[in-house]
């Protein structure tokens, strides 16, 4: 093969794997329950998950994506799910049914069962070794980092022979599965992407070199025996009776005479109608996963001609197949595993259906959800209380494939790709509904949201403008056309920006909100993908270019003021409290310290392993929507962590009738640091239409070291003039006259018509007394932990720990503020640490339902408050 031709065949397999996303079909899903709940939760991914970073720490994710591999062994089957591992009991192999998963790093390429052990092939992150013995609960016994990326893996059941890419094969003794040893290497002149292992054999499926057969009787030595180049790019390679079966992604099927492992001869071939990822055989059979979306089935019985006998019409891309007799486990990437009956190969139908995630592209984060544009499966929604265990709780397919996300009060706007805008009452985010939608000319990605106006960044159309007053008919209004691709958009005051490919930045004035004209422009050296402003600088990811700021002072004249380069592209970015996180694609999430943005530098980083694509932040936390690796939740350990904030209503879920009225709330700011500091505190509330309103605040708060302030039954007036809608009320602290060190918010809703006029003179605040500014005690508190397990069922078990004996009352309510069930009423407990278990009863013994319900301490001058949930 020439080295153009394998240049051409490298570069197009891997410009498919980057759009497959955008192949999509013209129909949205269907079929697929969007109300399903994780009924198995993900084990914790060790520190190692990194391998590679600086002042971040992983704390958590929801790992899901597309299915791109399949294995199956006796009664046990598992399934790629993006970065989870699913474990599958296929007894009955009809119905199979799921019983564990575990998260590993990166999305997982290639698996291989034998034993008690699953096999991971996981790109970046080597040879991950899962302990499956106890099918519920999966874990990681061992890892081992190849010289390159895990494309694949095969086991003799002593040895794992992984297929690492550009170099080669790799031979791991897995006989200690804690402690794999690498034995053994050869590199190849291909590119390695698939392996079997057969006797003293190995069948590598060496990419542009086609076919290559290894003698491994001696592991520490393996050596080439024999080599066939295919006409594309061998992808994965199957075995059976002297012959192997080649998927050569355009070159079709491939079948080989391997009887002689010095000269194999090509004896026959079949050409798919697509590209051809990955074969399976069994007896007569050859089943190819043909990547425009078919499996099909190969009659064999003639290896020197094959011919096509059915066909099963997947919904997505076919990755993968498994076939254990009248069965196979069918990999169909973000459309999930297929079961399939295929006892009559011409006429095979499905049985079972597991779903996975999708390529996750946006995120916003609002008063402790979650909620996540998942692409081809639309809007997912998820309680991230507790960082380590992100728990999905709603989940709305939308028309098309969610790309970009914001929310506003009890709703999120979803910018749903060639559908348009799509909007979605999340009033009950475990319930989800769709309002109303609008198509637009081109491709959704991202949209802001001001007033009753939604600018939505729709590729080579602009900027599209809609009313969105009504959220079940949104209009267009106006637009604002831009030279080439709009990828992102932001809003501030009467300043329109938008990110615009390859044109960089353009800034129009909003002086008419719907017709806005163009008065600045910045050309810069990359692509302009992601913006946001922290006036007066606008902070750019200017794809290879990196992150650029620019000086938007003078909006008709903005000047680029400083950058910083990335490792890979950047592709989104977002600013808070003095540092900017960019998401990097292949780099992941890179951290600068903008806090004198005219000269940025990294401060920190986490590589994530895959295709990074949009960050958002909360009080605490970084989140990251990675592509097909879902939703990934990171800390910045350079921020202040001794200054913590507690803010909870009392009762939960706070209803203000039309009428107006009141409610209470606790509040705390803890000093832990060892130093004396000086606070601005704000309290404020974030009006529906997305418009903060200053409640109070005080300046020069002076809170000495390990202090807390503490301030109980606070009540907050809201008056009848404020608009009906959900709220975020929020309390916040700064350094005195500098930026956020942190905040805590929670949602309240106001009932009624909005009315015209004050909505600031009647908010009165009693109980916050301005004066007190020292109002100190020793830090000596009682402590609330989170619940284990959590999400649960049937039972969670709730612990705290008390400096002293003191009287404690320990509840859990509903969220509507209801006490369901009392744990502890007054009761003495003695210093300590103590635990008491709900087993998902309310106070008559009867069974609780599934959903988000709020523990609640108080025990001295503690007042604690923590998320749980119940799955089904």
């Amino acid at each position: 093969m020439s080295l153009q031709k394998a240049m051409i065949l490298f570069v197009g397999i891997q410009l498919l794997t980057l759009t497959t996303a955008w192949a999509a079909p013209a129909s949205p899903d269907a079929g697929r329950d969007p109300a399903l709940p994780e009924a198995v939760q993900a084990s914790a991914v060790p520190d190692k998950l990194t391998g590679d970073s600086l002042n971040m720490t992983w704390l958590g994710a929801w790992g899901g994506g597309p299915c791109r591999a399949v294995a199956w062994v006796g009664d046990v089957a598992c399934y790629a799910n993006g970065g989870f591992l699913e474990i599958l009991d296929a007894t009955d192999p009809a119905s199979p049914t799921r019983t564990g998963r575990v998260l590993v790093p990166e999305p997982i390429a290639g698996l291989d069962l034998v034993g008690d052990l699953a096999l991971v092939a996981d790109v970046e992150s080597g040879l991950r070794i899962i302990d499956i013995s106890d099918l519920a609960a999966p874990v990681e016994t061992g890892f081992f980092i190849t010289a390159d990326e895990a494309r694949d893996v095969s086991t003799d059941g002593t040895y794992a022979y992984v297929a690492m890419n550009d170099a080669g094969l790799s031979i791991i003794d897995i006989t200690d599965p804690a402690h794999p040893v690498q034995v053994g290497t050869l590199d190849t002149a291909g590119n390695a992407q698939g392996v079997m292992v057969t006797g003293d054999y190995v069948l590598l499926a060496d990419g542009t070199d086609g076919l290559r057969i290894i003698d491994v009787s001696d592991r520490t030595a393996p050596f080439e025996t024999g080599a066939l180049d295919t006409p594309a790019f061998a992808l994965r390679v199957a075995y059976q009776s002297g012959y192997a079966y080649v998927a050569d992604y355009t070159g079709g099927m491939r079948i080989i005479d391997v009887t002689d492992p010095s000269a194999p001869v090509e004896a026959g071939s079949f050409d798919t109608p697509g590209m051809a990822r990955q074969v399976a055989v069994s007896g007569d059979e050859a089943y190819v996963a043909d990547s425009n979306g078919d499996l099909l089935m190969v009659d064999i019985t003639d290896p020197a001609a094959p011919f096509a006998e059915g066909r099963y019409i997947a919904d997505r891309f076919a990755f993968d197949v498994a076939v254990n007799g009248d069965y196979a486990f069918f990999a169909d990437f973000s459309d999930g595993l297929k079961v399939l009956n295929v006892a009559d190969p011409t006429n095979p139908f499905q049985t079972a259906f597991f779903d996975v995630g999708s390529w996750a592209q946006g995120v916003v984060v609002r008063a402790g959800i979650a909620y996540l544009a998942d692409d081809y499966d639309g809007l997912r929604i998820f309680d991230v209380s507790v960082p380590s265990a992100p728990q999905q709780i709603g989940w709305l397919i939308t028309p098309g494939w969610g790309t970009g996300v914001k929310v506003r009060g009890d709703y999120a706007y979803v910018a749903d790709y060639s559908w348009g805008l799509t909007i979605v009452d999340i009033t009950d985010p475990t319930n989800p509904r769709m309002t109303g939608n609008t198509d637009t000319a081109d491709r959704a990605y991202d949209l802001a949201l001001v007033g009753d106006l939604a600018y939505l960044a729709d590729g080579t159309d602009g900027i599209r403008i809609f009313n969105v007053a009504d959220p079940t008919d949104p209009v267009e209004v106006g637009a604002f056309d831009t030279p080439t691709y709009a990828w992102d958009v932001y809003v501030q005051g009467n300043l329109l920006l938008v990110a615009d490919d390859a044109t960089g930045l353009r800034i129009a004035d909003l002086a008419d909100p719907v017709s806005p004209v163009e008065i600045g422009f910045l050309d810069t050296s990359g692509r302009t993908r992601g913006l946001t402003v922290r006036e007066p600088y606008v902070f750019l990811a200017d794809d290879d270019a990196g992150l650029l700021i620019a000086d938007i002072s003078d909006p008709t004249n903005p000047l680029a003021v400083a950058s910083a380069p990335t490792v890979d592209r950047a592709h989104d970015v977002t600013v808070d409290r003095g540092y900017a996180y960019v998401t990097d694609y292949l780099g992941g999430l890179r951290m600068f310290d903008v806090s004198d943005p005219l000269a940025p530098f990294e401060a920190g980083y986490y590589d994530l392993g895959y295709r990074a694509r949009t960050p958002d932040f909360d009080s605490d936390y970084v989140y990251v929507a990675n592509q097909e690796n879902g939703l990934q939740i990171l800390r910045n350990d350079l921020l202040p962590g001794d200054v913590q904030v507690t803010l909870a209503p009392v009762p939960a879920g706070v209803v203000i009738p039309a009428g107006g009225g009141s409610f209470s709330f606790d509040a705390s700011i803890t000093n832990g640091s060892a130093q004396d500091i000086s606070l601005d505190i704000i309290l404020e509330a974030i009006l529906p239409d997305g418009t903060p309103y200053e409640v109070q605040s005080w300046s020069g708060v002076d809170l000495a070291a390990g202090s807390v302030l503490t301030r109980d039954a606070v009540i907050q007036a809201v008056p009848a003039s404020a608009p009906a809608g959900t709220y975020i009320y929020r309390l916040r602290v700064k350094n005195a006259g500098a930026a956020n060190l942190t905040w805590q918010e929670f949602t309240f809703r106001k009932d009624g018509a909005a009315a015209p006029g004050s909505r600031n003179s009647s908010w009165d605040l009693q109980g916050w007394d301005p004066e007190s500014r020292t109002d100190v005690a020793t830090v000596n508190l009682a402590a609330l932990h989170p619940a284990s397990p959590n999400p649960f069922n049937p039972a969670t078990t709730i612990s705290f720990s008390l400096p002293a004996m003191v009287r404690v009352d320990l509840g859990v309510y509903d969220m509507r503020g209801r006490l369901v069930r009392s744990l502890a009423s007054g009761q003495t407990y003695a210093a300590g640490d103590h635990a008491v278990t709900w087993r998902g009863d309310d106070d008559s013994g009867a069974r609780a339902a599934a959903g988000v319900y709020f523990v609640r301490l108080r025990a001295g001058d503690t007042r604690a408050v923590t998320r749980i949930t119940m799955v089904k």
